[in-house]
C-alpha cells in the first residue's frame, strides 16, 4: 500500500506492499469495522512511511470548523506544493501555500452580526528563509523563518497538513501513553479515494483526532479534530498529485506592482557583512491576575519594564497545557532571585476558567496567573496551547515557542530568559546595505527597509498580526 519514493500513483489507485496487504485484504472483504491497539498503530506506521517515501506533493486544502473553541475561521482554502530537499526521512521541505480565509471579526454590523474579513495569503519557505506579502501594508516580506511575522503567515499554517514536513510524523500519536487508538476500516471516503479512519484519543484532554488514510497510498487524506461534543475542524485534501514534477515558476516569488520589499535576509554572494540584530516591540497589554503574584491586580507590559518577562498562553482544558505547568514552574523557580516575572494567561476558555485555576495551585504555582486573556492572545497571534514569548528588559520580542515537547520545552525558554538577562538580544544602531539583483535594501535600527524609494517599514514584517491569528488553532 505504500507509495515509494520517485513514484507517481494516482488518486484511486492501488499500491501495495507486504505490510499493507492484509489491510487491503481486510478491506475488500469488509467494507467498514473497528480494530483497536496495534492494528491502528500499524496503519500510521503505514502512512507515517508513505510521508516519508514522498519526494514532491500539491494539493488543495479546505477547512470547515463548528464550534467557537476553533477560533474565528468561516471558510479556508489553501493550494500547497512541497518539494524535499536533501536525503532521506529527516530531508527539508521547500514549500508554498497561497489561499485565502475568511475570518469573523470582532466587530458587528447594525443588526449584531460578527463581520467578517477576507484575508488573502501566500507564504513561500526556500531553505530557511519565508517570504510573503502583507497586503495590508503593500509590502513583501524576506525574513529568517522564526522571524516571520504576520497574520497572513498564521492562517497559512491553518491552510496545510504539518505533519508532511514533519521529520517524524504522528510522533504524539505513537508515543505518548495516555493515548488510545482505534481503526475504522473504510469508514470515510474522500472524492473517489477510500480511506481507513484512525481515531486518536488523548486521555483527558477532551480531545480526539481522526486520521482519514487513503487505502490506495496510504497518505492522509482528511484531519478532523474534536473538542469536547461540540467543536470540529476538519481538514480536506482534494486535487492531490503524489511525485509529479512541480512547475519552476512556483518557487519564484513576484512582487505585485507597486508594493514594497522589506529584506533581512543577506544574499550569500555578497559576502559576509556587518549584521544588525533588530526585534520588534512587544505589544503592550493590561491583564487583572487572578491568581499568584499580584493577585487582584492589574498588570500591563509597561509595568513590568526592567524584567525579562516570560508569556505564557495556555488554556485549562488541554492536556498539552496542563503538561507544561511543571516546567513553567520550574522556570520561575529557577529565575525567582533574577528580574524575571513569569505572565502565565489561560484563552479560549469558554465556562472552563476554574479549570486553569486548579492546573495553576496543582502545579504548586508561584507565578502570575491571569484567566480570560482572549483578546491579549489574538494581539499576539497566539494559535496554539502553549505558546511561550520572551521579552526583554526593555520591551523587545526576541523569541517564541508554539509547541511542547516535554524534552526540550524548558531548557528552551531558560536558555532564552538567560540570553535576555546577559544582554545578548540588544538591537544594533548601525546600518547594513544589501544588494539583491535588481532591488537594493536598507536595513535600519527596528528593522525598517527602505526599497526602489518605497518605505516598506518592518511593520509588517514583525507585527504579531492584531486579526486572524487565531483561526483553527493551527493544523
Amino acid at each position: 500500500m505504500l507509495a515509494r519514493r520517485g513514484q507517481f500513483v494516482p488518486a484511486g489507485g492501488w499500491v501495495l506492499s507486504a505490510a499493507g496487504m492484509v489491510s487491503a485484504a481486510v478491506c475488500m472483504v469488509s467494507p467498514a469495522y473497528a480494530q483497536e491497539g496495534e492494528v491502528a498503530r500499524t496503519r500510521l506506521e503505514e502512512s507515517r512511511e508513505a510521508i516519508q517515501n514522498l519526494e514532491s506533493l500539491m494539493y488543495t486544502g479546505s477547512v470547515e470548523a463548528e464550534g467557537g473553541l476553533f477560533g474565528t475561521i468561516e471558510e479556508l482554502e489553501c493550494t500547497v506544493f512541497m518539494k524535499r530537499q536533501g536525503e532521506g526521512a529527516a530531508g527539508d521541505w521547500d514549500h508554498r501555500r497561497q489561499g485565502h480565509v475568511v475570518v469573523r471579526s470582532m466587530e458587528t454590523d447594525e443588526e449584531g452580526n460578527p463581520k467578517t474579513e477576507r484575508v488573502e495569503f501566500d507564504v513561500l519557505r526556500k531553505g530557511p528563509n519565508v517570504t510573503y506579502t502583507a497586503h495590508d501594508l503593500r509590502t513583501v516580506y524576506e525574513r529568517y523563518h522564526r522571524a516571520a511575522r504576520h497574520r497572513s503567515v498564521t492562517v497559512a499554517q491553518t491552510g496545510w497538513i504539518a505533519e508532511f514536513a514533519d521529520d517524524n510524523p504522528f510522533e504524539r500519536e505513537l508515543t505518548l501513553p495516555e493515548v488510545k487508538l482505534t481503526l475504522n476500516i473504510g469508514a470515510d471516503t474522500v472524492g473517489d479515494d477510500v480511506c481507513d479512519v484512525v481515531e486518536v484519543s488523548f486521555g483527558d484532554q477532551r480531545q480526539v483526532v481522526r486520521w482519514s488514510i487513503s487505502q490506495a497510498t496510504d497518505l492522509p487524506r482528511r484531519k478532523e479534530t474534536r473538542l469536547g461534543a461540540d467543536n470540529v475542524q476538519k481538514y480536506t485534501i482534494t486535487n492531490i498529485a503524489i511525485n509529479e514534477e512541480i512547475p519552476e515558476d512556483v518557487w519564484e516569488y513576484k512582487r505585485p506592482d507597486g508594493y514594497a520589499f522589506n529584506s533581512t535576509v543577506r544574499n550569500p554572494q555578497q559576502g559576509r557583512q556587518p549584521q544588525v540584530a533588530t526585534y520588534p516591540n512587544a505589544k503592550p497589554f493590561e491583564v487583572t491576575i487572578a491568581e499568584g503574584p499580584d493577585k487582584g491586580e492589574t498588570v500591563s507590559l509597561e509595568s513590568l519594564e526592567g524584567n525579562v518577562v516570560v508569556l505564557d498562553f495556555w488554556t485549562g482544558w488541554s492536556g498539552t497545557s496542563k503538561d507544561s505547568r511543571g516546567d513553567i514552574q520550574a522556570i520561575a523557580e529557577q529565575f525567582k532571585d533574577e528580574p524575571v516575572r513569569v505572565l502565565s494567561m489561560t484563552w479560549r476558555e469558554r465556562n472552563r476558567v476554574q479549570a486553569g485555576i486548579d492546573a495553576w495551585k496543582q502545579s504548586g504555582g508561584t507565578y502570575s496567573l491571569a484567566t480570560g486573556a482572549d483578546e491579549v492572545a489574538m494581539e499576539y497571534a497566539v494559535s496554539s496551547f502553549p505558546t511561550v514569548f520572551v521579552v526583554t528588559q526593555e520591551g523587545k520580542l526576541v523569541y517564541t515557542l508554539n509547541e511542547y515537547n516535554a524534552e526540550t520545552f524548558r531548557t528552551n525558554i531558560a536558555e532564552q530568559v538567560q540570553k535576555a538577562l546577559d544582554g545578548e538580544f540588544k538591537s544594533g544602531t548601525s546600518t547594513t546595505l544589501q544588494s539583491q539583483g535588481d532591488r537594493t535594501t536598507t536595513t535600519t535600527e527596528g528593522g525598517g527597509n527602505q526599497t526602489g524609494g518605497n518605505q516598506g517599514g518592518n511593520q509588517g514584517g514583525n507585527q504579531g498580526g492584531n486579526q486572524g491569528g487565531n483561526q483553527g488553532g493551527g493544523n
